[in-house]
């Protein structure tokens, strides 16, 4: 998550090491609108995708172009239900 100040301006995720992704959005159209960072590792890579959505959904930013898309077309309240 990239912040200008306290508010979220970007939410994002990284296939590759924090340091590379930090450092592309010091050249990308992030440059200069962001001041410092927050970053959170999800054990279990298959709900990187989702959890990115959810965030994407509650949290207006400026920085987003999309609001995200859930990994697959299944009935998320099956998988918390299981989950439980």
């Amino acid at each position: 998550v990239l912040y200008n100040g306290q508010e979220i301006h970007y939410i994002g995720l990284s296939k590759r090491s924090l340091r590379w992704r930090l450092k592309q959005h010091t050249k990308d159209r992030h440059k200069g609108m962001w001041d410092n960072f927050s970053f959170y590792q999800i054990p279990k890579q298959k709900y990187v995708k989702d959890i990115e959505t959810i965030l994407l959904r509650l949290y207006k930013t400026s920085g987003n172009k999309k609001k995200g898309t859930f990994r697959s077309n299944d009935n998320l309240w099956k998988k918390l239900k299981k989950l439980q």
